[in-house]
């Protein structure tokens, strides 16, 4: 059917330049369907795959990021990304949105696949009611860590610290729902 069914179809179209040189390689796209274009320049070299600019514009949102990631051992990966006022639903199925914030990712994908983040969400918006918040977050098959991380959706506010998942682990939050 489709690439994964959590993903949104696209029928995306444009050109794509690849240079195909043994280990080294490298490849930009521009690419674009009504209200969505894609620009990324990404390159390989042995293992190691970097993409030096995504750009994602979608009905007024935008996104730019950058990142890396290894092809071998335990598939080590870094991610920045900055975004404004972008829809998640338009992508994945996920409830509307506009966001608006930056976010950092690394770890890796392998078998005992693991993730460090840290996000900041400001000026967002969430089925009608304004969004934010920050943290840090680290996590892997078997625990989920967090420290300091606060998220506000209108007058409500959830903080959270500690960790789940391992046999002495402690999960402290704070809810302060008025609305």
């Amino acid at each position: 059917d489709g690439f994964h069914e959590k993903l949104a179809r696209t029928a995306l179209d444009g050109r794509i330049d690849a240079r195909l040189a043994g280990e080294d390689q490298s490849a930009t796209a521009t690419l674009a369907q009504p209200g969505l274009r894609l620009a990324i320049e990404a390159s390989r070299q042995g293992e190691q795959v970097e993409v030096t600019r995504l750009v994602v514009n979608h009905r007024g949102g935008r996104l730019d990021g950058q990142g890396r990631i290894r092809l071998d051992g335990p598939q080590a990966f870094a991610a920045d990304l900055r975004f404004s006022g972008i829809d998640p639903s338009a992508f994945v199925d996920a409830p509307s949105a506009q966001l608006t914030g930056s976010t950092r990712l690394e770890g890796s994908l392998a078998l005992d696949w693991q993730l460090r983040g840290r996000f900041e969400l400001r000026d967002s918006r969430l089925r009608g009611h304004s969004v934010s918040g920050n943290g840090s977050v680290t996590a892997d098959a078997r625990r989920v860590a967090t420290r300091g991380t606060v998220l506000r959706l209108g007058d409500n506010e959830l903080r959270l610290d500690g960790a789940f998942g391992g046999p002495r682990d402690s999960l402290s939050y704070r809810l302060d729902a008025r609305q």
